[in-house]
């Protein structure tokens, strides 16, 4: 079984250890100056002590619009590190697609034929990912987004729940999508979508026990 380590010690990296385990040997996680000092039973330790040899995961999620993530990659990258990918078996990843570095694809995502996927981006679960799309570096695409086919995804980008990106969308760089927002439009950089208030739920002053007769 092949050595990886895992750069970061957060909620991201146990989900990301919870995948890799079943297929790698996970010999350390990393991060500098931890006051921990192990993580189910594996060493956490210093970047700048950690073989070189071994390849590594940078886990961690979308912080500062995936910029700490992205500063953390870039930097042992400078410093030599090499880094995996990390496909789950059960995404449906067609055989012309291509993936850069530091990728996780989670579970019954389904990336199409001719989508090209930078480095250091994050598919959480159950995305769609259309046909001759590209992606950029440093995005976090969460569940169940609908990113068309033709569309172009720039960098350090935010897709939340259930957000959508309509076919031949240009999107730029550091934009935030929040749940359940879309466009069938080109957005430019540094963009926060939400909600209008008008599509947001209202909560009824009535109780659902009251209101449905719940003794």
């Amino acid at each position: 079984m092949n050595k990886v380590g895992i750069y970061g010690t957060g909620k991201t990296a146990e989900i990301v250890h919870q995948y890799l385990k079943n297929e790698y040997e996970v010999v350390a996680f990393l991060e500098n100056n931890s006051t921990i000092k192990s993580k189910y039973n594996i060493p956490v330790v210093d970047d700048y002590t950690f073989d070189k040899r071994i390849p590594i995961f940078v886990a961690i999620g979308v912080n500062k619009l995936n910029t700490l993530r992205q500063n953390v990659y870039l930097r042992l990258k400078r410093e030599g590190y090499k880094f995996i990918s990390y496909i789950h078996p059960r995404a449906t990843v067609a055989s012309t697609v291509t993936v850069g570095e530091n990728c996780i694809i989670m579970e019954e995502n389904v990336v199409q034929d001719f989508v090209d996927i930078g480095n250091n981006n994050i598919l959480w679960s159950g995305n769609h990912i259309g046909h001759h799309t590209w992606i950029g570096d440093h995005n976090f695409i969460s569940s169940h987004v609908v990113i068309s086919g033709n569309c172009e995804i720039g960098d350090n980008n935010f897709f939340g729940v259930n957000s959508c990106i309509g076919d031949e969308v240009s999107v730029g760089n550091y934009n935030w999508f929040s749940p359940l927002t879309h466009s069938v439009q080109n957005i430019g950089d540094e963009q926060l979508l939400v909600l209008p208030k008008e599509a947001r739920p209202v909560v009824a002053k009535s109780s659902t026990k009251r209101y449905f007769k719940v003794a």
